[in-house]
């Protein structure tokens, strides 16, 4: 229900015992308070969850708090509060992202592609028939040595990928680890430089990032500035 930040700190000469030092006042959860909106449609005002009553410190009066939240949420099935205290690591890094999808409604909505991922079947057709006009299968010749801009060995599956790629198709490769998926994103990166183009590259895990720099940086057909723009 609530969050506070602590200091952990080792305590003697062997560090078998740890000191915490509340650092900052609490807050609600965030994650919480996003549920209770998108699935339960509970709206919640984080400061008035936390008002103090007169004489009362809101950080000590979990009971007042807990009382609020309860009468929030009464007509949820099954809600309820434990009184507990845990320590844990508690990262919501994905929540800001979902609040800038929740602002951009209108804006996916318009976007052919990101419509398409969020479900719209319409969408998904008119995809699929930009597809159908690119003409590249397993069959499609490829390029021309003298058009072709990969910097990295590839064979003839992630060739036909880039290709693709570069026709405008829109597609998902996949491949188990090992299969060379971090090599084609770095040729499909280095071909669509040579043809003006501009890439986002955006990955879940910064390791996946990092493996793509990495065999970027270790060619020399890109220019300093360019590397330090994607990087």
């Amino acid at each position: 229900m609530l969050l506070q930040p602590l200091d952990i700190s080792p305590v003697g000469s062997a560090g078998n015992d740890f000191e915490l030092q509340v650092t900052d006042a609490p807050e609600v959860n965030p994650t919480l308070i996003h549920l209770l909106s998108s699935q339960f449609e509970v709206h919640i005002e984080p400061d008035g969850l936390l008002q103090a009553e007169e004489n009362t410190n809101p950080l000590l009066d979990t009971d007042a708090i807990a009382s609020r939240l309860k009468d929030a949420c009464k007509n949820i099935p099954g809600f309820g509060l434990q009184n507990r205290l845990l320590v844990g690591n508690f990262s919501y890094t994905k929540l800001p992202m979902v609040r800038d999808l929740e602002r951009s409604t209108e804006e996916i909505a318009q976007h052919t592609l990101l419509a398409a991922i969020a479900g719209d079947s319409s969408a998904l057709n008119e995809l699929r028939e930009l597809g159908a006009n690119c003409g590249i299968d397993d069959s499609t010749p490829l390029p021309l040595p003298d058009d072709e801009f990969i910097v990295l060995d590839a064979d003839s599956s992630q060739s036909h990928v880039i290709a693709a790629a570069v026709a405008g198709a829109n597609l998902v490769v996949v491949g188990p680890p090992g299969t060379g998926k971090s090599q084609t994103i770095s040729n499909l990166i280095a071909t669509l430089i040579a043809r003006g183009r501009s890439i986002l590259f955006v990955a879940e895990k910064r390791a996946a990032i990092e493996a793509v720099v990495k065999r970027l940086n270790g060619q020399q057909w890109m220019k300093r500035e360019e590397f330090h723009r994607l990087k």
